[in-house]
């Protein structure tokens, strides 16, 4: 029987409140993952993976063992095969049952210096997106990056803001796709979203780190409600259709309006 979040109050549930009671998880599971990536590297060192980071929410204070994924990036050259991505990531998988599911992504070299894009994740994600976020990125193992060593360069915050508008709409137009895990393109819709009041707010208030917990509090007045919405969204883990769709018509409606 399917169970509704347990409500203590706003923007609070019974994993919230687990979560916050068991904060040492959250160093355990990168523990893990550190550990698990080492392994990783020294059987694929040889085979073209250059360096391993962390990456996305793992790296952010809004990261949560219990439902979160742990987002690696690969770095790689010429020899890596990019069929081997999704071994790896059921290696981590298996050999590693405590983690929620490890999001394991390669990028070559090449592609973050202007070279051809062979990767799924920089066919989806232009490398000046990527490379936005490079400060934040958590080395693991391997050779250990400075930002110079990439010639592409960042995204502006224009392109960052047009770039999670494509994104949303993307999630939008395949919120039920039956070849992706339950709920997986409203999850992204809901990401693309806070991405999005992000950038914006990068737009307004000038250049600041991302914190998903405090876009509720710090958004321009136009985005504050949409934030509110979001963030509540994501911390009660509203994503089956039925409750979704509660949100939906004001979520889309926020989205049309940042096209102007």
């Amino acid at each position: 029987m399917k169970r509704s979040p347990v409500r203590l109050g706003k923007n609070l549930n019974y994993h919230n409140i687990f979560y916050k009671m068991n904060n040492p998880s959250k160093i355990e599971a990168k523990k893990v993952a550190h550990r698990a990536l080492e392994k990783i590297f020294k059987v694929y060192e040889d085979k073209g993976i250059v360096s391993i980071y962390l990456w996305g929410s793992s790296t952010r204070d809004d990261f949560n063992p219990l439902f979160s994924d742990i987002d690696v990036l690969a770095i790689t050259d010429e020899r890596f095969d990019t069929a081997w991505r999704m071994d790896i990531k059921n290696e981590l998988e298996k050999e590693n049952p405590e983690i929620k599911e490890f999001g394991f992504q390669c990028v070559f070299q090449s592609e973050l210096n202007g070279g051809e894009r062979i990767s799924l994740l920089v066919k989806l994600q232009a490398p000046g997106y990527l490379l936005k976020s490079f400060p934040e990125w958590e080395w693991v193992c391997g050779k250990k990056f400075g930002r110079d060593d990439f010639s592409v360069e960042d995204f502006a915050t224009q392109q960052m803001i047009h770039h999670n508008i494509v994104e949303a709409d993307r999630a939008l137009s395949n919120l039920d796709d039956p070849g992706r895990k339950i709920n997986a393109n409203r999850i992204d819709l809901v990401k693309a979203l806070l991405m999005l009041i992000h950038w914006r707010n990068v737009l307004h208030r000038g250049p600041h780190q991302l914190s998903i917990e405090k876009l509720p509090e710090i958004s321009q007045k136009s985005d504050l409600a949409t934030a509110k919405l979001l963030f509540e969204i994501r911390e009660n883990r509203n994503y089956s259709k039925d409750e979704f769709d509660k949100f939906l018509p004001n979520l889309i409606s926020f989205l049309n309006e940042t096209r102007g």
